[in-house]
């Protein structure tokens, strides 16, 4: 049997419940169904870790490193959905920090983690306790499946701040597989 990569409503999750038609799992998508993005700022996740330069990053530098993250962003991470192509956030940041020579004192894990917290805010989508709980009453495994650039480690510590990590078996994103859904590749 094919993995079936859709949306599942609350509504269908009630009424298989109801009806004992019950999924043997369900992936959930991150962004847009479990957490909805309320502020993405890529200037202060960039501030953030420039903060961890070995040495600091002022003038002329800073400008183009900014510069060159807005190039990054828009001839690679702008590209995801029309190559199907998942870039992994480390490997964007260090096209931009390696063509300076910048050192951090941090890992790029850690750093990665840094630009996160300082560029990303969100916030459950309504309704999402509501039908992880039913998912979970039900006895349905449940696990994360999201397009992202960033590490599943980012995702689970976002769906920590929320009390969401606690409901799911895994979180996979594409930024570890290189493929982006709907590729079948990520789930086959």
């Amino acid at each position: 049997m094919e993995p079936h990569i859709g949306r599942i409503t609350r509504m269908d999750i009630r009424g298989r419940i109801a009806t004992g038609r019950l999924p043997k799992g369900v992936l959930f998508d991150y962004g847009g169904t479990l957490v909805d993005e309320v502020r993405y700022d890529p200037d202060a996740g960039l501030d953030a870790v420039l903060a961890h330069a070995t040495s600091p990053i002022v003038g002329e530098r800073l400008r183009l490193v900014r510069a060159r993250a807005a190039r990054v962003a828009r001839e690679v991470a702008g590209r995801r959905e029309e190559h199907h192509v998942e870039t992994p956030w480390v490997s964007m940041a260090r096209l931009i920090h390696d063509a300076f020579g910048t050192s951090f004192r941090q890992p790029w894990a850690a750093l990665e983690l840094i630009f996160w917290n300082a560029a990303v805010t969100t916030e459950p989508a309504p309704g999402v306790r509501e039908a992880l709980d039913a998912c979970r009453a039900a006895g349905i495994t449940i696990a994360v499946l999201s397009n992202s650039s960033f590490g599943a480690p980012v995702i689970t510590h976002e769906l920590a701040k929320h009390g969401l990590d606690r409901f799911f078996a895994f979180v996979m994103v594409t930024a570890d597989y290189a493929v982006r859904k709907p590729n079948p590749l990520v789930v086959d």
